[in-house]
């Protein structure tokens, strides 16, 4: 009776050991807040000076200023858009830039784009701009 007993407890054992494991995952993003953003390694790289009497040689009338936008959320296997727009900086006049369409493809996190500047007309003079994803597209701004 009492190996009966020790197979009894062994089995009962066995039986609570595997019932009471089960696998959860956690999510580690809301899957209907995927987003993107600058991405950059300290807050002084998010600024960036165009000097264009850097650019004598065939006097271009653009020069492109590389931009790195990276997704935060999950990857998907569908083409996603993100919208970077512009506003004007206080004090300052906008120059003419052109932002390209900016899309993801399956699998791709990490993107560096080139927005083109082009020469203003007046020389001497500071101009600005700020760019921002606005959320308009596929994903969402990303960080708030």
């Amino acid at each position: 009776m009492k190996t009966n007993n020790k197979y009894i407890l062994a089995l009962l054992s066995i039986v609570l050991t595997f019932s009471a494991c089960k696998e959860n995952i956690p999510d580690f993003f809301d899957e209907d807040y995927n987003g993107a953003y600058f991405n950059y390694e300290n807050s002084g790289d998010f600024k960036y000076e165009l000097n264009f009497s850097n650019h004598i040689y065939g006097r271009p009338d653009e020069v492109a200023v590389p931009v790195k936008v990276k997704l935060l959320g999950y990857l998907s296997n569908d083409k996603r858009s993100v919208a970077i727009k512009t506003k004007a900086v206080e004090d300052y006049e906008m120059p003419e830039i052109t932002i390209p369409e900016v899309f993801f493809s399956d699998k791709e996190y990490e993107k560096e784009i080139e927005v083109m500047v082009k020469r203003p007309e007046k020389e001497g003079e500071e101009y600005a701009i700020c760019l921002y994803l606005d959320g308009s597209g596929d994903l969402g701004g990303g960080i708030k």
